[in-house]
């Protein structure tokens, strides 16, 4: 099991709540649990050449794949809640949500369907 999927089955079994930064990975195992996990819109962060040192060293990290940084909770009302305010503010009127009977995701990983509702990434 990845490091990531630990992190968040924790979070699941403590019910906690924070921040968790992953690279935007739509085909990993543990991303469908992410993507039900949040409490809010998952943030898309820039790529830049300076933005990740190596820990042991100044060298700069060479990163080949996008971060977002997304807040996540272990409680699924919070979950729930989240979607159904976001589906509200986000949908045209009379708009119905997507048939879907898993999560998917757009091609570029800027977008992903949870449990039927459309959730469009911010960009920092």
């Amino acid at each position: 099991m990845s490091v990531i999927a630990r992190v968040l089955q924790k979070i699941q079994e403590e019910k906690a709540e924070g921040v968790i930064v992953v690279p935007v990975w739509p085909t990993q195992i543990w991303y469908t649990v992410l993507m039900e996990l949040l409490v809010d819109v998952p943030r898309i962060i820039r790529k830049a050449q300076d933005r990740l040192r190596l820990p042991h060293s100044e060298k700069k990290h060479s990163l080949k794949m996008t971060l977002m940084a997304c807040r996540v909770c272990g409680s699924s009302s919070r979950n729930k809640e989240f979607l159904e305010k976001y589906y509200r503010l986000s949908n045209n009127h009379g708009g119905s949500q997507l048939e879907v009977s898993m999560q998917a995701s757009l091609r570029n990983g800027q977008a992903s369907v949870v449990k039927g509702i459309f959730v469009s990434f911010i960009q920092l």
